[in-house]
Formats: C-alpha cells, structure tokens, sequence
C-alpha cells in the first residue's frame, strides 16, 4: 500500500512541477525536460545542508534512474576532455544497445539522457555537433538539440 500511495503522490508532484513550468515560468527548462520524460534530474540534487528538492523523494520511481544518467555523464565527460569523436552510433554500439536485454540500454534512453544533458547546456556546441552528426546518428537525434518550447513541449499525461 506504502508503494502505491508513494507512486500516486509522484504523479501528482510531476503534474504540479509541469503545471507551474508551463504556466508560470518556474523551475529551469533541463528540471521541467526531466520530469516530463522521466529522466532522474542529476544536475538540481542537494547534499543535505538544504532542504530536498522534490525529486530526491521520488528517486526510484523515475523511468531513467539517477546512475543511468550519471553513467552518461561521466562517458560524455571522458570523451569531451579527450576531445573523442563520440557519435551517437558509436555510443548505441559501446553500449550494446540493440542487445537492450542484457545491457539494459535503449535509444530512448540515449536520447531522453543527451537531451536533459544539452538543456542543461553541458559541454560545448562541437560536442553536440559530433554526436549528432548527419549520418552518424538516427533521425530522432537531431531532437537533442533542438529549443525547448514549454508551451509546446510539456505534455500532461
């Protein structure tokens, strides 16, 4: 019962975060992405000293986890000091993405995780070019770059 009430109080903490995103300008564009697509908020955690932002509650009934994030952090950080062509292909093929049963990796997952990491404007703008290079990366991936429209791009469902 504990869970069931915890996951219920989780949807609505997400409608109330988009809700005061879209509507009255809160919270950063990167949180609001976050919430919205189910990607744990890496970047707005807090060490204790402060009182917990809303997320930090719910950490484990976010769809994309918080070490799946900081997982891709730390790759996209070594590629990025060592100045490595990563491209979006490279990285589905390192992770063994189309083998997801073992690995656990998706697309979606590769695309939710870089676009929360680009609206958190990490890494420079050659960073994103290589990954989304025309011909080393699938169609969607283009997306990661694109603006972010709370009007248009915070869904209620």
């Amino acid at each position: 019962m504990d869970t069931d009430i915890k996951k219920l109080l989780f949807v609505q903490q997400r409608l109330q975060i988009l809700h005061l995103g879209k509507h009255y300008g809160e919270f950063t564009d990167s949180y609001l992405y976050a919430w919205e697509r189910g990607v744990y908020p890496f970047f707005d955690g807090t060490d204790g000293s402060v009182d917990k932002k809303p997320h930090e509650l719910y950490q484990d009934l976010f769809r994309i986890s918080e070490g799946e994030v900081e997982f891709i952090i730390k790759r996209f950080n070594k590629a990025y000091d060592d100045n490595e062509k990563l491209t979006f292909y490279g990285l589905e093929d390192e992770l063994h993405v189309y083998s997801h049963s073992t690995s656990g990796w998706t697309r979606g997952k590769l695309l939710r995780i870089s676009r929360y990491l680009f609206l958190e404007e990490e890494y420079d703008k050659s960073f994103w070019n290589k990954l989304t290079e025309n011909g080393s990366c699938p169609a969607e991936a283009h997306s990661i770059r694109k603006e972010f429209i709370r009007e248009s791009d915070i869904y209620f469902y």
